[in-house]
C-alpha cells in the first residue's frame, strides 16, 4: 500500500510540475487538489477501518481463543494438574494466548493486505520497467529461504521464551501464594534462591 502511494505521489507530483504548472490553469489546479485530497481521504477511511476490523478480529479471536483453552483445561485429568505448575498454566493461559491471537490477526488483517500490495507493487513496478521487475523477481527466492530458516529459529526462541516466563510465572505465583508459609518458618532467603 505505501509502495503504491509513493509511486502515485511521485507520479502525481511530475504531472502536478510538467502539466498543472506550465499552464497556469486554475481549474486544472483545483482538479489536481481535489483528486490529491479525494486520494488521501479514502487512504484515511481505509486505515480507520481496517484499524477497527483488526481490533474487533482480536477480540473475537481473543474471547474464542480463551474459551475453548478453558473448556479444554477442565477436561484435563487430575493427573495433569498434579504434574504441571499452576503459574505455567496460567502463564499458557495469558502470555500463549495473547501471542496466538495476535499472529493470527496480523495474519488475516495484514497478511492478506500485504499480499495485495505486493502484487499490486510488482506489477507496477514491472510497467515501469521491466527489468526492474525482474531483478526483484529474481531475489525473492533468497527472501522465501532466509524467511523459512529464520522462521524456524525464531518459533525455537519463541518456544523457549515462553518456557521461561511460564516458569517465571510458576514460582511468582506458589511463593505469593504460599507467603504466610515462607515467612511463618523463615524462608525469604530460599524463595529467592
Amino acid at each position: 500500500g505505501r509502495f503504491i502511494a509513493a509511486i502515485a505521489i511521485g507520479r502525481g507530483f511530475r504531472y502536478f510540475v510538467d502539466e498543472v504548472l506550465p499552464s497556469g490553469s486554475v481549474s486544472k489546479l483545483v482538479v489536481f487538489t481535489l483528486v490529491l485530497g479525494g486520494f488521501f481521504l479514502a487512504g484515511t477511511l481505509i486505515a480507520l477501518r481496517r484499524g477497527y476490523l483488526a481490533a474487533r478480529l482480536s477480540e473475537l479471536i481473543g474471547v474464542e481463543l480463551q474459551d475453548r483453552m478453558f473448556e479444554h483445561m477442565q477436561r484435563m485429568s487430575h493427573r495433569f494438574y498434579t504434574r504441571v505448575r499452576g503459574g505455567d498454566l496460567l502463564s499458557r493461559f495469558t502470555r500463549d494466548l495473547t501471542v496466538v491471537q495476535q499472529a493470527l490477526v496480523t495474519l488475516i488483517s495484514g497478511g492478506v493486505a500485504l499480499v495485495i500490495s505486493a502484487a499490486a507493487a510488482f506489477v507496477t513496478l514491472a510497467i515501469l520497467n521491466v527489468y526492474i521487475a525482474i531483478l526483484v523477481a529474481s531475489v525473492l527466492p533468497l527472501y522465501v529461504i532466509a524467511h523459512m530458516v529464520l522462521h524456524t529459529r525464531f518459533r525455537t526462541l519463541s518456544y523457549e521464551r515462553q518456557a521461561q516466563a511460564g516458569d517465571a510465572t510458576a514460582v511468582l505465583q506458589e511463593t505469593t501464594s504460599a507467603h504466610d508459609l515462607i515467612k511463618a518458618y523463615g524462608g525469604e532467603d530460599r524463595a529467592l534462591a
